[in-house]
């Protein structure tokens, strides 16, 4: 009985990691997380600053700003 549990649970990890494998293959998208805070009265300029991009970035117009509804 022990051994046939342990050879499902390795039969089950095997299958696990493969498919965790294939699953990563498929997504090619990066995403750069950055969390700012503005010191007081500030946070209009910051913002500004933050949707403005570089002229050389490899996908122009590809920019997303989301700001927090408490600050």
């Amino acid at each position: 009985m022990k051994s046939t549990c342990t050879l499902l649970l390795a039969l089950f990890l095997f299958v696990s990691i493969s498919l965790a494998q294939n699953v990563s293959l498929a997504r090619t998208d990066v995403y750069h997380v950055l969390f700012a805070k503005a010191a007081l009265g500030k946070a209009v300029e910051e913002g500004d600053f933050l949707k403005t991009q570089a002229p050389n970035r490899p996908m122009p117009g590809h920019h997303l700003v989301l700001r927090h509804q408490f600050g």
